[in-house]
């Protein structure tokens, strides 16, 4: 990944989990690929999607936005369950910062080693594919904690003006 996170996937049919191991510093960058590969599970078959965040760096905001976002769909339509694997210090740090760290589920450990990961492969998004999903995951900020507004607000309005200008080009 060009900025130096790697994530891996790996699937555990018996326990209906979809697991994401990340290391390094987590961006938006990855947000395309990791929702795509949640999103190619089929009803029924995963019940738990786990993002172990141990060895990362740091997240930023539009990867915070995501994970929220995620929460959000399941607790809407009864997606699979999030649940975020000790968190290193930074993340958990950002995640306060943002005012969130009380709204997500943290566990300790991976449900079982898994022997079957994989590189996740990512490609940077489009202009476009990027605002809108800096947008939608700086909403999620706002939407979880007033407070959010008044550091993401400004994020959410200039790439709105920027997106729709092009747009309209």
């Amino acid at each position: 990944m060009p900025d130096g996170a790697r994530i891996d996937i790996a699937a555990r049919p018996a326990d209906k989990a979809l697991m994401f191991r990340c290391a390094g510093p987590c961006t938006m960058g990855a947000c395309p690929a990791i929702r795509a590969q949640i999103e190619a599970q089929q009803a029924g078959e995963i019940e738990d999607v786990y993002f172990d965040l141990s060895a990362v760096e740091s997240i930023d905001s539009t990867f915070a936005g995501f994970l929220l976002a995620q929460l959000r769909t399941q607790q809407r339509d009864g997606s699979p369950h999030l649940h975020l694997v000790a968190p290193s210090t930074g993340v958990m740090r950002t995640l306060e910062t943002m005012h969130v760290l009380r709204l997500l589920d943290i566990v300790d450990a991976l449900p079982a080693p898994s022997a079957n990961w994989r590189e996740l492969a990512i490609e940077a998004p489009d202009a476009n594919q990027a605002a809108d999903l800096v947008i939608s995951c700086h909403e999620k900020l706002i939407d979880a904690d007033e407070r959010n507004r008044k550091t993401f607000g400004q994020v959410v309005d200039g790439f709105r003006k920027a997106r729709d200008g092009d747009r309209h080009a």
